[in-house]
């Protein structure tokens, strides 16, 4: 998740807080799914990588970089299965010889949900965050993480799931 800094007040006061500079990096903040009890449904959690940025793929190209990774935290009787990355694409860095896998511009990380037969119906609300290291034309940036929510909303187990 993103930090906020602390600074002092122009008169000295308390601190006040100072949010931290968004990054190249958002997450889709309304994604959301119905799905039945004892069943599954697939969430489709969408990305947006600032113009004239790119992040590594899921796998990086090399050890020494940091892949694109989507982490939800399970839930009592939710669990998420392992996400599916797409297609990279080849960029290479202004003066570099290493070809990078990377992901640019709006895409989707797609994510299985299993709702278990006594799962409770209603809205859930599931915490995630999303690893990445952004890079521009010129460099890599240091690797950063970014929070956000789902909304799994599970029906009763004969009711019909929609994605």
């Amino acid at each position: 998740m993103l930090a906020a800094g602390w600074v002092a007040g122009a008169q000295g006061d308390e601190p006040s807080p100072t949010p931290a500079p968004a990054g190249p990096v958002t997450v889709g903040d309304e994604t959301s799914v119905t799905v039945a009890a004892g069943a599954s449904s697939t969430v489709h959690v969408p990305v947006r990588v600032a113009d004239g940025h790119r992040v590594q793929a899921n796998p990086a190209s090399n050890q020494f970089l940091v892949p694109l990774e989507l982490d939800i935290d399970d839930q009592e009787g939710l669990v998420f299965a392992i996400p599916a990355y797409p297609k990279a694409e080849p960029y290479l860095l202004d003066g570099a010889d290493e070809v990078l896998m990377t992901y640019a511009g709006e895409f989707e990380v797609i994510v299985s949900v299993a709702a278990a037969d006594d799962a409770a119906p209603g809205d859930h609300i599931v915490s995630g965050e999303l690893h990445y290291q952004a890079c521009n034309s010129r460099m890599c940036l240091f690797p950063a993480s970014l929070g956000f929510e789902l909304r799994i909303v599970v029906s009763e187990s004969g009711e019909r799931s929609e994605n």
